[in-house]
């Protein structure tokens, strides 16, 4: 089992952010003009079991405020990755997840 997880929508990075913290996000490449990657430090047998619940409805928000501010963390990496190319975290640049 891995230690982290890839995924391309950034909406259901937003709720990995929601339910773990910002320090999820270790890495976001830009794969065209409209896709984008991340890599998540979320084992993926979790992230399989948050991606199912996402895609069946069955995620609860309880505090929106809090996944805005979870939204604006992946918008900032994001816009990072599509100034310079790729959205390092420091935790990456130490070493985790590679």
């Amino acid at each position: 089992m891995s230690g982290t997880a890839k995924e391309r929508n950034p909406w259901l990075v937003a709720v990995g952010v929601y339910l773990y913290s910002k320090d999820v996000i270790l890495r976001c490449d830009i794969i065209d003009s409209r896709t984008q990657e991340f890599e998540i430090d979320v084992p993926e047998i979790d992230w399989a079991t948050i991606r199912t619940d996402y895609q069946n409805g069955a995620c609860c928000l309880a505090d929106a405020q809090a996944f805005v501010t979870a939204w604006h963390e992946v918008l900032h990496a994001m816009k990072i990755a599509k100034r310079d190319g790729t959205y390092c975290s420091p935790a990456w640049i130490a070493g985790k997840g590679r």
